[in-house]
């Protein structure tokens, strides 16, 4: 039983050197592991690039051009052919308005129409020429009876003198003279009042009555017209105000057609911002994740009375894009700029006690190197020292590294 305690005893004793020996090697091993294996990091080279410092400042963009369509009749809207939203082309139909009453309005003018058309042309045509015939020819034969009366007269009379023929055959024959000389000249005057008076009045007339027929005609027409209303430019039905069968009347809008081609940002902003912005300077947006260039409009020198802040109108060349509008924008206005300097992701950079340095990879260790930044943007920040274009910067596990760490380094493109 004695020697059975001691053999025990030996044994336990045994066990411990073997454990606390096996114990100390495998801790070796782990710090020998730990200083053999790398430490996985994403890495990017340092870059010479321009780095703009800007202010963002968002807004929505609204249609630059809005065309109110308001119907020049009152009536019963027939049929809307439109809806909100829809694209138009300029001539396209809108809106019709009910109108019987103006299409027998319009055959109306048109009969009047007509019948002074066929009055002015007789007053100017054949008519004319038969009646100034005819007068004429009434003068050449008043003339031709003048002129035998007249040598009736001169025989006569010296015969009359010479006592050839009585008193009373001669009063005849002068009495003839008279009423000779007399026809002549009725038949002239008649003549000349037709030419010279009475057909340039009566056509004067006509003209002026086919004229009025016209314009009678012409304003039934227009008014018939105007019972169909189209766009008056391209662009996007914006607002619809009357459907089927309601009235419509001259005080209220139809349509709304807005012009996309061209989109307006109004920015509300601060006194310290306004200096910042000059009209006819360019500007950078990002519409739906796009870049897009706009120019500044307007910059108001007076408050909004409502927000007490300066309005910067900003119009955007949108006729490629075709953006609707109503989307949230935000502008980009470049208040500094450095060309042609080294830059670096921001997030490489680790701040300690108030400065900054970066993790190079150098032969797969981790360096870290005190630096000196400048410009930056959303993004990247400019370098001024401590590093140059091709250094490999670490850029994620930063955390996991310390200087002179092993590092296995992986490449991440921009």
């Amino acid at each position: 039983m004695r020697r059975f305690k001691k053999l025990n005893l030996f044994l336990l004793l045994g066990s411990i050197v073997l454990l606390n020996g096996c114990g100390k090697s495998d801790v070796k091993t782990a710090e020998a592991i730990k200083e053999e294996q790398p430490i996985a990091v994403t890495v990017q080279s340092a870059k010479k690039e321009t780095i703009i410092n800007s202010d963002t400042f968002s807004g929505r963009t609204q249609a630059a051009t809005e065309i109110s369509v308001t119907s020049e009749m009152a009536g019963t809207v027939e049929k809307v052919y439109v809806t909100t939203g829809q694209k138009v082309q300029k001539g396209d139909k809108l809106l019709s308005i009910k109108g019987s009453d103006l299409s027998k309005s319009v055959e109306q003018a048109q009969a009047a129409l007509n019948l002074a058309q066929a009055s002015y042309n007789n007053a100017m045509g054949g008519n004319v020429a038969n009646q100034l015939n005819q007068l004429e020819n009434a003068v050449n034969l008043s003339q031709i009876g003048y002129e035998e009366a007249k040598r009736n007269y001169d025989m006569y009379k010296q015969l009359y003198e010479a006592d050839g023929i009585a008193e009373d055959q001669f009063k005849k024959i002068e009495l003839a003279l008279n009423q000779a000389e007399q026809n002549l000249a009725f038949a002239k005057k008649a003549y000349d009042n037709t030419k010279n008076v009475a057909i340039p009045d009566s056509q004067a007339m006509a003209k002026k009555q086919l004229e009025q027929a016209q314009v009678a005609y012409k304003s039934a027409a227009s008014n018939l017209g105007k019972l169909v209303l189209t766009a008056p430019a391209s662009g996007i039905i914006t607002a619809v105000n009357f459907n089927d069968n309601e009235m419509i009347s001259q005080s209220m809008p139809a349509f709304i057609i807005s012009d996309i081609n061209v989109l307006e940002v109004n920015l509300q902003v601060t006194e310290m911002d306004i200096d910042k912005f000059e009209v006819g300077s360019k500007v950078s947006a990002t519409l739906s994740d796009k870049e897009v260039s706009g120019e500044v409009r307007e910059v108001s020198q007076v408050t909004n009375s409502k927000t007490s802040l300066y309005t910067i109108k900003i119009v955007i060349d949108n006729s490629k894009d075709h953006f609707p509008a109503g989307m949230a924008i935000d502008i980009q206005l470049s208040t500094q700029k450095s060309e042609n300097v080294v830059t670096i992701p921001k997030k490489a950079i680790v701040e300690e006690e108030g400065k900054k340095y970066v993790y190079l990879c150098k032969e797969n260790k981790a360096a870290k190197t005190a630096i000196e930044t400048g410009l930056s943007d959303a993004y990247r920040i400019e370098i001024k020292q401590g590093l140059q274009e091709g250094d490999t910067v670490v850029i994620g596990g930063i955390p996991l590294i310390n200087d002179g760490d092993g590092l296995f380094p992986v490449e991440k493109e921009d």
